[in-house]
């Protein structure tokens, strides 16, 4: 929430010379590293987001029959937001406060997970780098 996690678009802003901000090569070295790639384009995390923003947006329908938008209906910006924090979402009633909770479950879950898949990728390619041989 704080936009303190640490994307090549974050390094590139502090090292302008030294870092690309395009998404690591072991991901999938297509666009501009940002949080909305992150979360919702990174062709390399499909696999963990899939499943799990397919929750999302069930919780969110079902929150939607008390006036919000659909999450197809969002923008990919505002889909960010959400998943981020999904506060505003809300709009004081009860019932949905009870849905609230299992869209804020989802996005933690998401980020989560998207967050661990990323570095399992970053950490085999360390380990990769390493035992090779110097020529």
């Amino acid at each position: 929430m704080t936009g303190t996690y640490t994307l090549q678009s974050t390094r590139a802003r502090f090292n302008k010379s030294e870092v690309d901000p395009t998404c690591c090569i072991i991901l999938c070295n297509c666009a501009e590293e940002t949080m909305l790639h992150f979360l919702l384009e990174c062709t390399v995390l499909d696999i963990v987001r899939k499943p799990i923003l397919s929750d999302i947006k069930y919780e969110v329908n079902l929150l939607s029959r008390k006036a919000t938008k659909l999450w197809d209906e969002h923008s990919l910006e505002e889909q960010v937001n959400i998943s981020i924090d999904c506060t505003s979402l809300y709009k004081c009633d009860r019932m949905q406060a009870e849905r609230l909770e299992g869209v804020e479950f989802q996005c933690k879950r998401l980020i989560f997970s998207l967050h661990n898949e990323r570095y399992r990728h970053l950490k085999l390619s360390d380990k990769t780098s390493k035992t090779k041989l110097p020529c």
